[in-house]
């Protein structure tokens, strides 16, 4: 059987690939654990080929080598500059955030500006291994080929 393969995409494992080991079911929760003894609830994991990340820490990839990759960019400043009308000297108004982090004396201190983190995806790949499903998922996928194929009884026509 061949390996499948998991990555965190957030956090500060962004990047670990962690091996397949097994799916594991308590109650209506759904687990995929791996090779290390971990585990992730199947919600929080995005399907292979899949690129909205929203609301997932880990996204099933084909093999380490064709994996998410991050690039960094720094935050674009929103710093609005403006100039006085009699000394005709340019002043920068602070944001919100910073005026809310200035001190008593209204001095605003110097904060590091945030890095934007593009998620860049991998190459697709055909899905070989399916979708992450539990018992009741195959069942249901089951009971929907048999009703497509059996359910409903084909429309004949009858010559006079």
């Amino acid at each position: 059987m061949e390996n499948r393969y998991f990555q965190w995409i957030t956090g500060d494992r962004k990047g670990e690939v962690l091996v397949f080991d097994m799916i594991e079911q308590e109650g209506q929760d759904v687990f995929v654990k791996f090779k290390n003894g971990e585990r992730m609830n199947t919600s929080f994991i995005a399907e292979i080929n899949v690129t909205e990340l929203t609301g997932k820490f880990m996204a099933e990839i084909e093999h380490p080598n064709n994996g998410w990759t991050f690039k960094e960019r720094p935050q674009k400043a929103g710093t609005r500059v403006e100039q006085d009308w009699e000394s005709q000297e340019k002043y920068e108004i602070p944001e919100v955030e910073d005026i809310m982090a200035s001190d008593a004396e209204g001095v605003v201190k110097p904060k590091p500006k945030k890095k934007i983190i593009d998620l860049i995806p991998p190459r697709p790949t055909r899905n070989k291994f399916g979708k992450i499903a539990n018992t009741d998922d195959m069942a249901a996928s089951y009971n929907e080929s048999i009703n497509t194929t059996f359910g409903s009884p084909a429309a004949t026509s009858q010559a006079p």
